[in-house]
């Protein structure tokens, strides 16, 4: 699409392109805003649901050219082809114009596999049967294809209708080279509000691009639940079976369950139009918007400004007809009892609003470029590395080994963890406070089952519980779905189960040994919930407590390095406690 905002028309008039509309408000895949001073505005590409592409990131622009607007995606498959979507806005040296052209057609790519369309506001018979005679940017366009051998697809139909004159004429141009053009058709296809018609080329690919499996969805706006619900009920009330164990009363409750909703909820993977989309007045005036752009003839100059008030009308009409199904969503939808999670996605999905990657796009990982769905799945999984083997340290696993044999436990020689005596040196009024506030990155998924297990030992728990944890995190497998492609399975040497209410109790099992450290650092208390770790270091004065605070910072990097874990730098803080306001933490 290209100059799809909003721009005035004669007069001052507004005309609109209601282009969100027909694409139900979905997101381009590829976009590029040009300047402010550019008339009409922007080019943007959308890609069909189900087709793998990733956008080219090249510039196709000349060193000089600040006008030209350009982007472009490739599409995968056995056959992979390039769209190139071009705008170069109309450029008349005028007072009110100071812009240069600098647009150069031998900067654009002219590969066989690709296609570039766009309006380029330039005029030439190959193109547009209503031209007698070519301006310099026709002249200069038809020139680089005779140099690089490619073809305008245009069969020569207007594709714009001018809102001063009336006139039809084909500044917009879809061209490719030779071998493509004999796969390629084009034509003009409906009126959808703008000043310009959309070109609709098809390209025939031998063998067929490889198609994306969608996996289909539940759509529970569109069930039936009174029939459901009584369909679950005579289901349910039928006479259960003497002696029936508590796996069969499952069994019967799914099967009613999914039996009801396979009858009542229908599946599918697309989303609807938008509601006001399939408004009929909506409809109706685009209908009208049509006819009149048929009817408009050069020496009738009504029929030029029937056309402009339609596309007014029709303008008004969507405007009202959105509003109107807004606030019966919001009525019907909103104003019921619902988390702050669902009315959030309600709205993002009235919105159109979209992920930063879409459904189809290939990713690039690592230097590869990944095309496929099952690709996309391994390498989600793949970042799950390090958790999913066993991580190989040789000086701590040996430490483990000997710490198996010889359990121990540590405790304080000045005050034997009862922080008496020196470990108390001042009364609190005396005392000046630096709080640290550690947070480790992916705490739950980097603790090492191995140091866990030497961890229970050391703390004296019964054997058969820490065996029974031992047994409940080994061996867990993972994989991940992506669209219809699954990956393969991992097993996880590393890391606590998400959710599990077992996992934080385990994770301060884990770090009691890091609080009874940083308990050994004079004037230091510690604290932890869950996963996160404070330390509060006390002093005589702001320098003292700020060097046993460096001490119980150096003594946490300590233990998270022979522990596998790594702190993260970003999300520690560091907060002075005193009565002094002037009081600052300087860096030594």
């Amino acid at each position: 699409m290209t100059d799809t905002y909003h721009h005035e028309g004669p007069k001052g008039n507004e005309v609109f392109h209601p282009m969100t509309s027909y694409f139900c408000g979905h997101e381009p895949v590829c976009r590029q805003t040009g300047a402010p001073s550019a008339k009409g505005g922007d080019v943007a590409i959308y890609v069909r649901g189900g087709l793998t592409f990733s956008t080219l990131s090249d510039s196709y622009q000349a060193p000089a050219d600040d006008t030209t607007e350009i982007c472009g995606v490739r599409i995968h498959g056995k056959l992979q082809t390039d769209i190139i979507n071009v705008y170069r806005p109309p450029i008349r040296r005028t007072r009110d114009d100071d812009r240069t052209d600098n647009f150069d057609p031998g900067a654009l790519p002219s590969g066989d596999n690709t296609i570039i369309l766009g309006d380029f506001n330039g005029h030439h018979p190959s193109w547009d049967y209503e031209c007698d005679a070519a301006d310099e940017v026709g002249n200069r366009l038809a020139e680089w294809l005779d140099r690089e051998d490619w073809l305008p697809l245009n069969t020569g139909e207007p594709t714009h209708t001018s809102y001063r004159s009336g006139c039809n004429t084909a500044p917009d141009v879809a061209c490719c080279s030779r071998t493509l053009a004999r796969r390629t058709s084009w034509s003009v296809g409906p009126d959808l509000g703008s000043d310009h018609l959309p070109m609709l080329l098809t390209v025939r690919s031998t063998p067929a691009a490889q198609r994306t499996r969608r996996k289909a969805k539940w759509a529970f706006q569109k069930a039936d639940w009174v029939a459901f619900r009584a369909d679950c009920e005579d289901a349910l009330c039928r006479a259960v079976p003497q002696r029936a164990t508590a796996q069969e009363l499952t069994t019967r409750f799914t099967e009613a369950v999914m039996s009801a909703s396979r009858r009542h909820i229908p599946r599918g993977a697309r989303p609807d139009a938008k509601p006001w989309a399939l408004d009929p007045e909506l409809q109706q005036a685009v209908s009208d918007r049509q006819e009149a752009r048929r009817q408009i003839r050069a020496d009738d100059p009504a029929s030029k400004e029937r056309w402009i008030a339609a596309k007014r009308r029709a303008a008004d009409v969507e405007r009202s007809a959105t509003q109107a199904h807004f606030r019966t969503f919001v009525e019907d939808n909103l104003n019921q009892p619902a988390s702050l999670g669902r009315v959030t996605k309600i709205l993002k999905k009235w919105e159109g609003a979209g992920d930063e990657h879409q459904p189809g796009q290939a990713m690039r990982v690592g230097g590869r470029l990944l095309i496929t769905d099952r690709e996309k799945a391994q390498a989600f999984c793949a970042t799950y590395a390090h958790v999913s083997r066993q991580i190989r340290s040789a000086k701590v696993d040996r430490a483990c080994k000997r710490r198996l044999q010889e359990l121990r436990t540590p405790r304080c020689s000045a005050c034997e963890n009862r922080r008496t005596g020196c470990c108390s040196e001042f009364t609190e009024d005396e005392l000046k406070y630096v709080l640290l506030a550690f947070d480790f990155a992916r705490a739950y998924d980097t603790v090492d089952h191995r140091l866990l297990r030497v961890r229970l030992m050391e703390m004296g728990v019964p054997r058969c519980l820490y065996n029974w944890t031992w047994q409940f995190l080994r061996d867990r497998r993972a994989t991940v779905e992506y669209q219809s492609a699954t990956s393969g399975e991992r097993v996880f040497r590393a890391g606590l189960p998400q959710g599990s209410v077992l996992s934080p109790a385990l994770f301060l099992l884990w770090a009691a040994p890091l609080a009874a450290e940083l308990q050994k650092v004079p004037g230091t208390t510690a604290f932890l919930y869950a996963d996160d770790t404070a330390a509060l270091c006390a002093g005589n004065d702001i320098q003292v407590a700020r060097q046993r605070a460096q001490q119980a910072a150096d003594t946490l990097a300590q233990w998270a390095q022979a522990n596998k874990m790594t702190v993260a730098g970003q999300k520690t803080q560091a907060l002075v406690l005193s009565q002094w306001p002037v009081m600052r933490l300087t860096a030594p």
